[in-house]
């Protein structure tokens, strides 16, 4: 963008700022990228894929994430009050910048290369989440305080389709959105026997609440509900892995290695 400064491959975009902090200032006071984020979150969280267009979309793909992670904070808090103290210093914590090994999207933000570049691409996300946070408090909650619930339902959604632009060896998004099946042709039990094929190894991120018909039957559970009457979702992850390693090793006669990493 002309006239945009850069750093770690994005542009520094301008705010409309709310508060005070290290990113310009937005002259007409139109719609900024916090707005942007805000605006297509509910929307680009139930996406496959994300595509990176242009470097400015970095920044879309960093506070998508980061709006998720407030959401999450938010979970709970009955009141603007109670909402406003549980993400007062989110935007200050763990604030890794590309290059340090905390840092989530390493596959889409090139590394720092000076510390100087370091700090000012530091002390801009600072902004960019302080002013989320400002923001998203506005459409959570009511003009009365209290929760929207059309916003906080997505504090228990893990957005596992961006992990294909925040890590680009992702090779399957499984998401409760959109229905899979595991044997015949399309299933992905096919869909691993090729990517093995093409790549010898496949990468598979699972998303909260993807696959339950099928855990849930094989288990026979029963409902359960949290204290707040959300019902529990059942752990697929370890069903999932037995089914994959059962599949080739014993129906296909295939040898293969599996690693399952649960959060």
């Amino acid at each position: 963008m002309k006239g945009v400064s850069k750093a770690c491959g994005c542009p520094l975009l301008p705010l409309k700022n709310q508060t005070t902090g290290h990113a310009p200032r937005l002259s007409d006071q139109g719609e900024d990228i916090v707005d942007e984020a805000i605006k297509l979150f509910r929307a680009n969280v139930f996406f496959k894929h994300f595509d990176l267009k242009t470097p400015s979309d970095r920044i879309l793909v960093y506070l998508t994430f980061y709006i998720n992670m407030a959401l999450k904070r938010l979970e709970g808090c009955r009141t603007l009050t109670e909402g406003t103290k549980a993400i007062k210093n989110l935007s200050m914590e763990n604030v890794y910048v590309p290059g340090e090994p905390g840092f989530s999207f390493s596959k889409i933000f090139p590394p720092f290369g000076s510390n100087k570049e370091a700090e000012v691409i530091r002390d801009y996300f600072k902004h960019i989440r302080e002013e989320t946070n400002k923001r998203l408090l506005n459409v959570a909650y009511r003009a009365n305080g209290t929760p929207n619930k059309w916003w906080l339902a997505f504090a228990k959604r893990f957005i596992a389709m961006f992990a294909t632009p925040a890590n680009q060896d992702v090779d399957c998004c499984l998401i409760p959105e959109s229905p899979f099946y595991l044997e015949g042709q399309g299933g992905l039990f096919e869909f691993i026997q090729h990517r093995l094929k093409e790549n010898g190894h496949v990468v598979i991120v699972v998303a909260e609440g993807a696959g339950q018909e099928y855990v849930s039957n094989a288990v026979n559970a029963i409902e359960e509900k949290d204290a707040s009457g959300n019902k529990l979702l059942l752990d697929i992850g370890q069903w999932l892995t037995q089914k994959i390693k059962d599949h080739f090793e014993k129906v296909k006669k295939v040898p293969i290695n599996m690693k399952y990493i649960g959060t």
